[in-house]
């Protein structure tokens, strides 16, 4: 279960370039356990049981991922994705910095991100 749960939040991170980090949340029984991934590596909690520790910290949990917004979420909110058309299977990018636009025409290479950890995943 371990390797499904890190190789699925790799892959939202890898295939969205508008998502910098990932939150995840294991519950088995009455163990819990908190994961996030980001472009750098992984970090996860140790299990601890949500019963015992508070009920309360279980909803606060839920509640908070639930009602959060895109950045805090591990979206990056100066990237907007513009889809193009069905057919092309590649969306365009709209990317911010310093108040000015930038719109990507096409990715050089998407191929094999995921071998590489760290800012520089894209071109």
């Amino acid at each position: 279960n371990t390797a499904k749960i890190i190789r699925h939040m790799s892959y939202l991170v890898e295939n969205d370039p508008t998502r910098r980090f990932v939150f995840g949340v294991t519950i088995e029984d009455v163990g819990m356990q908190l994961w996030y991934c980001d472009r750098s590596g992984y970090v996860t909690s140790e299990r601890f049981n949500y019963i015992a520790v508070c009920i309360l910290f279980f909803v606060h949990a839920f509640v908070s991922l639930a009602c959060a917004k895109g950045h805090h979420l591990g979206f990056d909110a100066s990237m907007t994705r513009i889809s193009i058309s069905e057919e092309k299977r590649e969306d365009s990018i709209e990317i911010e910095v310093r108040e000015r636009v930038f719109c990507t025409t096409r990715f050089l290479y998407n191929r094999y991100a995921h071998h590489v950890c760290g800012r520089g995943t894209r071109v």
